[in-house]
């Protein structure tokens, strides 16, 4: 059964205006991100504006999907610049490059739970595949990795990254994604397609 839980921090989902990425993850330096081929080999290292502007450039891209005990998934509805407003898995963002230091994917999920749930998790790589879609005159063009874990402990939503939450079996997010598709960013729909079934 889906349970919606996006009201629970503050009796109403968070309203406002979604947050400027830019200056996000490590600290507030403007971000770099890590651009590769299609086999995920590091090519050089560009802005977050210019991987995202036009059709982009490939770059690393990293999602959470965590599961409970009653075999439920944790999506949000996503509050960013880009793709706002749609149903997400529990998160995403980017592998960064900092001081010469590249972020690995686990590392970028776990500083995701922390800043988006305020929680810790352990993750486990399940996935990798490419995608390409746009917003706009803006695009997400990523070689993604979905990374899984178990949580069934309480959730500290950040309201700068998320509007309301819930919990759903992969059966309802199936047939939801079958009906609506729009509702849904174009890696979670990736990702569930190339699961080909609950991956828990």
């Amino acid at each position: 059964m889906e349970k919606a839980r996006g009201e629970e921090s503050s009796g109403k989902p968070v309203s406002g205006e979604p947050a400027s990425v830019e200056h996000t993850g490590w600290g507030q330096k403007p971000q770099t991100l890590i651009v590769v081929d299609d086999e995920d080999h590091i090519v050089r290292y560009a802005s977050r504006s210019a991987c995202h502007s036009g059709d982009g450039l490939l770059h690393r891209g990293m999602a959470i999907l965590l599961h409970n005990s009653q075999a439920e998934v944790l999506l949000q509805k996503r509050k960013h610049d880009l793709f706002d407003n749609l149903w997400d898995l529990t998160g995403a963002t980017h592998p960064l490059h900092l001081d010469g230091s590249d972020e690995t994917y686990e590392e970028s999920g776990l500083r995701c739970l922390k800043a988006e749930w305020g929680i810790e998790a352990p993750l486990h790589r399940v996935l990798d595949f490419t995608y390409l879609e746009r917003d706009k005159n803006r695009c997400e063009n990523e070689y993604c990795v979905l990374l899984t874990g178990k949580y069934d402990e309480d959730l500290h939503p950040n309201p700068d990254h998320i509007y309301e939450f819930r919990w759903v079996t992969w059966n309802q997010l199936v047939q939801e994604l079958t009906e609506e598709p729009e509702r849904f960013t174009a890696w979670l729909r990736k990702a569930v397609e190339n699961l080909e079934g609950s991956p828990f």
